[in-house]
Parts: structure tokens; C-alpha cells; sequence
């Protein structure tokens, strides 16, 4: 029995059921004695005439007694009666309170589990009223009910309960007045592990009252109630760190992307869609090695990697050049951790940083680092070369002024007037090529002039025939159109000279050297341009690469510099004009340098 349902019924059944036996027994005894008073034996007739008062008060008595036993019989009965009652009232109230906590399993708002709970309690307490009053928040005020009268006054009614007094233990009832009638109300605290929310009032008329089965009735519903609002501020707590979450994962800039044990890919984020150039819904499900993002010779390193990351747990950081879907490669740093998932295996969080521009921009800050580094070298040969050229140029000075002398002597042959005019004219360019070096010593400026890019090579072909010798051949095909370039003359010489030596060198067995000029097209504009081929060895890619770079030489042991073709580049350069290259391995090569037109050509500029 319940011990609850006991104490409302006062009742001990062990005591009852023996003091109703031991009446019986009693009656039933002064019963067999009146009857044997009654016998037909002679000495007893005697007795019984001696003694008949006793014998009608020995009657008397055990009816009495016949009487008191059946009354508390009854009374057994009817408590009986009244227990299985009580049992059925506990037994109703304890389904209304399952199907209450069942009702607040689903999740949903304060005021729909208040409301529920209200509902239930006024439909098991025979319509009492009731009322959910939230008390953390001020003022307090009511946030279900149930049964309440439709013109009462919501503050004064969350005044007249939630004011500050001591409650009878047990009890917690307060005695109000409402509509000048008098209630006695009955709380039931709401408590979650965290705070306490307010109260589950439960409002009888007086002198009505509520057992101690529905007071524990109260207090069990608004404990679920709690429980319920709990679950709920739980839930959306959830919900809210989990949309959090996942927006913080949408809007990150570096790609996250998630892979399972098996290597299957799970979640895929926007900032990983734009540096891969898959689509989430296309690779999510599938194996990340299967989506080409790694090269077929890294497949394997980096599966071992993955599954030492998976054995270890521990972080990984690496830079690694990925395969986009377009088939273009990024550099990105891919941080990889292991997570654990819901069910408990093993997961890894790959973070994929876009890093293409900073190892770009290192490596071209390394690059600058060492065309500084040549650039100084440079700077102090240029100064060297200045000085020695300053002291050749005096040197030149007197040969020049020692063959104009000879020129104007009357005793020289024509041959000898001749040989003396081609070593003025060399020392001449001699000297030219000395000032160019001054120049680049001293940081002057070139002394830019209109030249004819046709002409240039004709003064120069004695020269170049005897440059490239007896062995190889030298053609010219010069177009007498526009042609006129600003360009500083020494500087064009210098060009033809490297461009024509370096051809040179790439017939080591003889051959043949074409010299040309025509106009050319570049961005809708016209150019004049400059090509120098020959029909040697050639070159390879990785050559070919190389050749412009100062100090790169493939003649070491013939003596090679290194520096012809990058000052061809150099000069090119300075001067608004473009080089470009092309050359097959045994079969030759074209060097072919476009410079823009001077304004003042004409089709009538037909020299120096």
C-alpha cells in the first residue's frame, strides 16, 4: 500500500483484524455457555432456577458483544472499500503524470509546456484552477493557466502569490482572496539544475483542501515541468551552437573540409569549393583520393600520411601543390587533426589555406634577392670596365689620330690608304663601344638617335664576315621599308655583334648565318624587327630558359662570358623593344628582337 494513501487513511489492518477476533471469539463462548445452562440434567435445573438473572444478562451481554463485532466488521469493510479508492486515485494520478512527462518529450516552447501542465493538473483535481507563474523575470507574470475567471487581474493575482511569506512545512499552501471569495493555493516549486524558474499554483476553494497524494501530484508535475522547460533551453542552446557553427564554417575563408576513416569526404565548405573548383554536392560521399586533387606520384605518401595521422592522432601541418579542377595548381597549407564523430570513430578535419601568392611572392622576393646580388657584381665589373675603358680609349685616340695623319700622306699607294682608312674606321668603333662602357659606368643616359635598322648590318658585314670566318656563311635579307629605330648606335652594333657571335659558336662544323630585317605587328601597331638564325645545333627548353640570364654560358671551356646575349637582353629592354627565341636541337635557332618604329621614319630613309 501506498504510504501516502495509509497515512490519509489512518488505518492499520494488523490491529483491526484482531481486536474484530477476539469479540467474535468472546461472543461465541457466553453463547455456548447460556445453551448449556439450558440442559435437562437434574443438578443443573437447579442451578439455572438459582441463577436465571445471570443467565438473561449472560444472553444480553453476548449480543452485545454479536452487535460491536459486526459493527467493526462493517467498518473494516468500508475502509476496505475506501483504501481501493485512494488506490485508484493514486493509481490515476500517477498515469496523468506519465502521460505528462511523455507529452513533454517533444521539444517546444514555455508557454506550450506550461500550458499543458496546467490543463492536466485542473483535469485531474476536479477542475481546480491553476497557474504557471515565472518568477526569474520581473515583474513575474503568468505564462499558462487554466480555469482562471477571464476579467482577474493578472498582476494582482502574481502579487497575492508570489509575495514574500513563510509556508507551512509540507503544506505550501497560502490562503487569497479572489472575487471576495476565499481560496486556499498550493505551490509546486519549477526548478531546473541551473535556477529556479517560478511556480506551479494549484487554486481550491476553501475549505476545500487537496490531499497529500495531489499535493505530491502538484510538486511531481511541476518537476516535470522543469524537467521539460530544461530539455527545451537544452535543445535550442543546441540549436543555436550548432547554426553558429555552421554559418562560422560557411563564411571561414580557408577550406574545411572532413574525411572518415575510409577516406570518404563528409562535409565540404564553400572556401573549399572555391580553391579545389569541385562542388560539394558532386564529392561529398566520395573518396578524397579518388578526385584527382593529388598527383598519381603523391597518391601513395600522401595515404600513408593519412593513416599514420588516423594510428597517432596527433596534428600534421604541410605545404602541399594541389591539382584544381580545371587542371591548374595551387599552393596550399593543409592542416589535418584528428576529431571523433557521434559514433566514435575516428575522423580527420582537413583546413585548406590558399598560400599560391605567398610562396610567389617569396619566391620572387629570392629572385630579387639574387638579381641584386648579380646587379651589384655587375655594378662593380661596369665600374672596372669603365676605368680600363677610359684608359683603351686614350690608347684608340692615338691610333684614330695616327691614321688620319697617314691618310693625308702623297707616298702611300691606294692598298695602303685603304688598310689605313679600315683601321681608323675600327678603332672608331672601338672607341664607341669604350664610351658605351663609360657610360654605363658613370649611370649616363645612351645617346639616342634615328638609325636605319637595314643599314646598321651593311656597314657591318666586313666585320661580321671576318667574325664568323671562311667556314660559315653569311646572308643578308634587308627590306629597305620603314625602318628607322631611336636607338643609341654603339648600343645596335653591340646587339648585331652578340647575336651574330653567339650564332657563330653554334656552328662548331660550319654552316649558314641569316641576317634580316622586315616590319612585324605587335597590339595592332607596327614594329620593325631584327632576326638573326642559323642552322646549328639548337638548343633545349631548359636551355633556352637560361640563355638571357648574366654569367649563364654552355662554352666554359672555350672561354665563354656568359654576358653576350644577357646584354642583347638588357639593350632590347631599355630601349621599348622585345626578344624572343626559338630554337630546335639539331636544327637551329632564330633570335628575333622587334623595335618600335621612330616617329620621323619615312619610306625615303634609306641609310645611316
Amino acid at each position: 500500500m501506498c504510504p501516502c494513501v495509509a497515512e490519509e487513511l489512518g488505518y492499520h489492518s494488523g490491529s483491526h483484524s484482531r481486536s474484530v477476533l477476539g469479540l467474535l471469539a468472546l461472543s461465541s463462548l457466553l453463547y455456548v455457555i447460556a445453551a448449556a445452562a439450558q440442559s435437562t440434567f437434574p443438578i443443573e435445573h437447579a442451578i439455572v432456577a438459582n441463577s436465571g438473572g445471570s443467565l438473561t444478562t449472560l444472553v444480553g451481554l453476548a449480543a452485545a458483544i454479536t452487535i460491536t463485532g459486526t459493527a467493526v466488521y462493517g467498518a473494516r469493510m468500508a475502509g476496505k472499500r475506501r483504501l481501493r479508492d485512494v488506490q485508484a486515485r493514486s493509481d490515476t494520478l500517477q498515469r496523468a503524470l506519465v502521460e505528462l512527462a511523455t507529452r513533454a518529450l517533444t521539444p517546444s516552447r514555455v508557454e506550450h509546456v506550461g500550458s499543458a501542465t496546467c490543463h492536466a493538473v485542473s483535469k485531474n483535481l476536479g477542475g481546480a484552477m491553476s497557474a504557471v507563474i515565472v518568477t526569474h523575470s520581473r515583474p513575474s507574470h503568468i505564462v499558462a493557466s487554466c480555469g482562471l475567471p477571464a476579467h482577474l487581474n493578472e498582476r494582482s493575482l502574481c502579487e497575492a502569490l508570489t509575495a514574500d511569506r513563510r509556508f507551512t512545512p509540507n503544506t505550501h499552501a497560502v490562503e487569497i482572496l479572489l472575487d471576495e471569495r476565499e481560496y486556499i493555493a498550493f505551490e509546486g516549486d519549477i526548478r531546473t539544475p541551473r535556477s529556479r524558474l517560478g511556480s506551479l499554483w494549484v487554486i481550491v476553494e476553501a475549505p476545500g483542501s487537496l490531499t497529500s497524494t495531489e499535493r505530491n501530484f502538484v510538486r511531481s508535475a511541476a518537476n516535470i515541468l522543469g524537467a521539460a522547460i530544461d530539455r527545451a533551453d537544452t535543445e535550442a542552446a543546441l540549436k543555436q551552437s550548432e547554426s553558429r557553427y555552421a554559418r562560422l564554417v560557411h563564411d571561414m575563408p580557408d577550406g574545411l573540409l572532413t574525411i572518415d576513416g575510409t577516406g570518404v569526404i563528409q562535409t565540404f565548405n564553400p572556401s573549399a569549393e572555391d580553391i579545389t573548383g569541385l562542388v560539394a554536392a558532386k564529392v561529398i560521399g566520395k573518396p578524397f583520393f579518388a578526385l584527382g586533387l593529388i598527383g598519381d606520384t603523391e597518391l601513395t605518401p600522401a595515404a600513408e600520411i593519412f593513416q599514420q595521422i588516423i594510428a597517432t592522432g596527433r596534428t600534421n601541418l604541410v605545404n602541399h601543390k594541389l591539382r584544381r579542377a580545371d587542371g591548374s595548381y595551387r599552393v596550399v597549407r593543409a592542416k589535418l587533426h584528428v576529431i571523433s564523430s557521434s559514433d566514435g570513430q575516428a575522423n580527420i578535419n582537413v583546413t585548406l589555406r590558399d598560400v599560391t601568392e605567398a610562396v610567389n611572392a617569396e619566391a620572387a622576393r629570392e629572385l630579387l634577392q639574387r638579381q641584386l646580388a648579380e646587379a651589384n657584381r655587375l655594378e662593380s665589373l661596369g665600374r672596372l670596365a669603365g676605368g680600363v675603358a677610359h684608359d683603351f680609349n686614350n690608347v684608340l685616340a692615338a691610333i684614330t689620330l695616327t691614321c688620319t695623319a697617314l691618310e693625308t700622306a702623297e707616298h702611300l699607294s691606294e692598298q695602303s690608304l685603304a688598310d689605313i682608312r679600315n683601321i681608323r674606321i675600327a678603332a672608331e668603333r672601338g672607341a664607341a663601344l669604350t664610351n658605351q662602357l663609360t657610360r654605363y659606368a658613370k649611370r649616363q643616359q645612351p645617346a639616342l638617335t634615328p638609325i636605319s635598322l637595314r643599314g646598321a648590318p651593311r656597314e657591318l658585314v666586313g666585320l661580321l664576315r671576318r667574325t664568323v670566318g671562311p667556314e660559315i656563311e653569311l646572308e643578308l635579307d634587308l627590306l629597305a621599308e620603314r625602318d628607322l629605330v631611336l636607338i643609341d648606335r654603339s648600343q645596335l652594333d653591340q646587339v648585331i655583334l652578340n647575336l651574330v657571335v653567339n650564332a657563330r659558336d653554334a656552328l662548331p662544323g660550319g654552316g649558314c648565318i641569316r641576317i634580316s630585317t622586315s616590319p612585324a605587328i605587335r597590339d595592332k601597331e607596327l614594329w620593325v624587327e631584327l632576326s638573326v638564325s642559323d642552322n646549328g645545333i639548337g638548343m633545349d627548353e631548359a636551355t633556352r630558359d637560361r640563355i638571357f640570364d648574366p654569367f649563364f654560358t654552355t662554352k666554359e671551356d672555350s672561354g665563354g662570358t656568359g654576358l653576350g646575349l644577357a646584354t642583347v637582353h638588357d639593350v632590347v629592354d631599355q630601349n621599348g623593344g622585345h626578344i624572343q627565341v626559338e630554337s630546335t636541337p639539331h636544327v637551329g635557332t632564330t633570335v628575333r628582337v622587334l623595335f618600335p618604329i621612330s616617329p620621323r621614319s619615312g619610306p625615303d630613309h634609306g641609310g645611316m
